[in-house]
This record gives C-alpha cells, sequence and structure tokens, in this order.
C-alpha cells in the first residue's frame, strides 16, 4: 500500500528528513510518500519554538534545497518538553542566570578564574585554570562551568572560541558555545559591551548566548 508506515523509504526522503532534522527545535522526522513526493510529514520537536516557527522551517528547507512546495497542512507536529532546560531543579517560570562575582588569580603565566551564578535561591561556581595569555577564555570556561551545575545531566554547554570587536566605537567582548545533548549540538554566540570591566563582559557574553535558549 502506498504511503505504508512499514514502507522502504526512498533515497530522496531519507534525504529531506536528514534536512528537516538539522533544522533547530525538531528531534527526528518521517515521511511517508506518494507518487515519489511527500504525502505526510511527522516531525518530533522540542517545545523551544512554536509549531508555526517549525513548519515554516521545514517548507522554506524543503523549497531550497529539493525545489518542492510543501503544503503545510501535511506536516504533522507533535513536541516533547525542551531537552535544554534546567531539569529537576527548574524553578516555576522563566528566569535568567545572574552573574554574582567573578574572581581572578594571576601570576606571571597563569590565571584561574571563579565565576559565581545564580538562579532564585540556587547558587553555583565555576573555576578555571589557564595560560595569563588566554585570560579570556579561562574566564568563559570558568563561566560555562559554573551553568553546566544548573543543567540536567545530559546537557552541557561548552566554549568553542572567545574574542572581541568594536562596535560603534566600544568594545564588544564574544562568545562561542556549543550547547550538547544526546540529540546534538546546537552553535550559539552571545555578546556584550565591555562598559568599565572587559572581564566581566566576557560572563556577561557568554550568558547572551545561552539565557534566550535555556529554559529555567
Amino acid at each position: 500500500m502506498p504511503g505504508s508506515m512499514h514502507e522502504k523509504p526512498s533515497q530522496k526522503a531519507v534525504d529531506m528528513g536528514t534536512l528537516v532534522e538539522k533544522l533547530p527545535g525538531v528531534q527526528a522526522c518521517r515521511m511517508l510518500e506518494e507518487n515519489g513526493l511527500p504525502r505526510e510529514i511527522h516531525i518530533l520537536a522540542d517545545d523551544s519554538r512554536s509549531p508555526k516557527q517549525i513548519a515554516r522551517d521545514v517548507q522554506s528547507a524543503l523549497m531550497a534545497q529539493f525545489g518542492l512546495y510543501i503544503d503545510h497542512r501535511v506536516i504533522s507536529i507533535a513536541q516533547i518538553p525542551c531537552a535544554f532546560s534546567a531539569g529537576k531543579n527548574a524553578l516555576a517560570g522563566p528566569s535568567r542566570l545572574v552573574c554574582d562575582r567573578l574572581s581572578l588569580s594571576m601570576n606571571k603565566r597563569e590565571a584561574e578564574a571563579t565565576v559565581h551564578l545564580s538562579l532564585g535561591d540556587q547558587a553555583f561556581q565555576g573555576i578555571a585554570q589557564g595560560r595569563l595569555a588566554e585570560k579570556q577564555r579561562v574566564i568563559a570556561l570558568a563561566a560555562a562551568n559554573a551553568i553546566n551545575h544548573f543543567l540536567s545531566d545530559d546537557t552541557f554547554v561548552r566554549i568553542t572560541e572567545t574574542g572581541s570587536t568594536m562596535l560603534d566605537g566600544r568594545r564588544v567582548m564574544l562568545a562561542s558555545v556549543a550547547m550538547e545533548n544526546p540529540y546534538g549540538a546546537e552553535y550559539l554566540v552571545g555578546a556584550a559591551f565591555e562598559k568599565e570591566d572587559a572581564d566581566s563582559a566576557v560572563v556577561h557574553a557568554v550568558l547572551d548566548a545561552i539565557n534566550r535558549r535555556i529554559r529555567f
């Protein structure tokens, strides 16, 4: 029977499903075909994005990659709780991590950073050491280590790169963060103006990258 759930998908359907699974929020995708075209698209997604946003992304991706117009009515989306969450210790309602304190210890060659973060009545610290020449990265690593205390056991963040740039005559600190869970990795970027303290701005850049993505 055409379109049976037990029918082996064509290579094109597999390729389309693989593309859809790369979209933000999508965890799994299965396509049912009829005459070589998608008849039903079944998607399992987290709740970080609305079904309408996900459906539009699916339509745009399949049009761009395969030249196919997909009617939104053939797209079925089931949602599960976002994997990037604070887990069982999460507070009710959305909130954001706050940097309470940054401590630095330095000598001629090395730097050690301790970042203290809080969320309501929860507080954790992260510590990192490294070369003094890479102080920005050491601070960012300490921030990531503190963030990971707030996350569920199968989710963690890691720093991929730090840097800075000039914008409107002011220095901006940048942080690139990879957020990983069993489904894969998502890459995020955060930025914060230096203001009076460049070191604290590094922490704020890391928090800027994750605070709008992780639900606490």
